[in-house]
């Protein structure tokens, strides 16, 4: 990362002052206190902020983030532009007094969310340089209270440059180093040893290899387990739909069977209703009392009816029997006149007896006829009251049977749940499948749903084994 220019708003005693570099080793050249400790101050701070809670130094020295308060602006921050190793110029901005950073690209668009700064933390150089704000202390940033630059130090410096190109620590020397580093070895072991740390880490190696290599085969086996779950869902939630559109066609056809039934029941009634006879209940029994009393004050039977008519029959015979005789016995007396007249008279007498029980059996006659013709009125009456008795039957039988047909049209429409028959239509055209049909049946259906949350319910429980097993190995871990 190369600096470009360093703007400072306010810091130390700098206001709104620019500094450019360029490219290459670049020399800042002046005398005692006028400003090259706070330019570099300003830079370490704009890169990794200021040292988190610090405290003033046992001789009084004031922290970092108040020293370099300015005093005579409330500005205190500034920017930095910088060319950055994979070639982009972002602008870098900090507020020292909100604590606030911003980096910008050459768009001038905000990218500080790609970088890992933190108001806690403030560090951006590490996300920039790639070490952290201790080892950019003690390589990149040589302060001058730990290296003294005089000319007759020249094996102190080298040492110094030489202790932060090899441990990135000043202190440190390679010889030193390379030392521990061969104690270290010796004490880590290698291939030809046994029992030692290398050793004992190889080993772990080989079995964190061999656990990770079964966990892999295992989140192989655990992500064709989670594909086939989903597959299984899939085509769970398409099986649902078509038992819903079984379910739907099933109600739809059993609404339309309904519907038939209901129409039919009602053309049945109607039928019914039309066939009922037109009878005056209170007229038939007004005509029934009176007939009763009728029938009281004649007091006959059949059997009277027939001896009435045999009466009549030989009744008739006796007039024939009479008028015959009489004829005969005019006949006689007028012949016999001609010769005595006391056989006149006697024939007579005898003729006006026989036209007297003529007249008398002629009156019988009418009588009985007349009694026959009341007898054959109540006949008449008793039949047609009892063709009327057969209509009111009839008609009971056809209400009994109305009502039944209304029951079953009411019990249509409760099973149904609707209100009447027009919702009844509306219900059917509700669940009409319109073209739209299951391609296998609601039985099939819930047999299929069946193995297949079955089989779900086996994938998900080996899915929580592998993840238990992850869980498990994380822990221990």
């Amino acid at each position: 990362m190369r600096i470009v220019t360093a703007h400072i708003y306010g810091y130390g005693k700098f206001i709104n002052k620019t500094f450019n570099f360029n490219q290459g080793m670049n020399a800042v050249i002046g005398y005692n206190e006028t400003g090259k400790s706070t330019l570099m101050s300003f830079v370490k701070s704009m890169l990794y902020g200021h040292k988190k809670n610090e405290r003033e130094g046992k001789d009084g020295s004031l922290p970092e983030v108040k020293k370099y308060k300015p005093w005579n602006t409330d500005k205190y921050g500034g920017y930095l532009i910088v060319h950055t190793d994979d070639g982009r110029l972002l602008r870098i901005e900090r507020d020292f007094n909100s604590k606030s950073l911003t980096v910008y690209n050459e768009n001038n668009e905000d990218i500080t969310s790609e970088f890992s700064f933190s108001k806690e933390s403030g560090m951006l150089g590490q996300d920039l340089l790639g070490m952290d704000l201790e080892c950019f202390m003690n390589s990149a940033f040589v302060c001058q209270d730990k290296s003294i630059l005089y000319p007759e130090d020249k094996e102190n410096i080298a040492q110094k440059l030489m202790n932060i190109s090899e441990s990135a620590e000043e202190d440190v020397s390679v010889a030193d180093s390379i030392k521990i580093l061969k104690d270290g070895k010796t004490f880590l072991g290698n291939e030809r040893t046994s029992k030692r740390r290398y050793n004992n880490l190889i080993s772990n190696i080989r079995t964190e290899k061999e656990e990770l290599l079964k966990m892999q085969t295992e989140n192989e086996n655990c992500i064709e387990y989670l594909e086939e779950a989903n597959v299984l869902k899939d085509e769970i939630k398409q099986l649902e739909l078509e038992e819903k559109l079984c379910v739907k066609k099933q109600v739809y056809e059993e609404v339309i069977k309904d519907i038939e039934k209901y129409e039919k029941n009602k053309y049945e009634a109607d039928s019914l209703k039309e066939g009922l006879s037109v009878i005056d209940i209170e007229e038939y029994e007004k005509s029934k009392e009176l007939l009763d009393e009728e029938i009281k004050a004649v007091n006959f039977n059949e059997e009277d009816k027939d001896n009435l008519y045999k009466n009549i029959k030989i009744n008739n015979s006796i007039i024939t029997l009479l008028i015959i005789i009489g004829v005969l016995i005019l006949t006689a007396g007028i012949i016999l006149s001609i010769i005595v007249d006391m056989w006149f008279l006697l024939l007579a007498l005898i003729t006006a007896g026989c036209g007297i029980g003529l007249f008398l059996l002629l009156k019988k006659n009418k009588e009985n006829q007349n009694i026959i013709e009341k007898i054959d009125e109540i006949i008449h009456k008793e039949d047609s009251l009892q063709k009327t008795k057969t209509k009111i039957e009839e008609n009971k039988s056809k209400e009994d049977l109305i009502k039944r047909y209304e029951r079953l049209m009411i019990d249509i429409l409760i099973n149904q749940d609707v209100a009447d028959f027009d919702a009844l239509k509306e219900k059917a055209e509700v669940f009409s499948p319109k073209k739209t049909y299951p391609q296998i049946s609601h039985d099939e259906c819930v047999r299929q749903i069946q193995r297949k949350r079955e089989r779900l319910a086996v994938v998900n429980a080996q899915i929580d084994k592998y993840l238990k097993s992850d869980d498990q190995i994380a822990s221990q871990q």
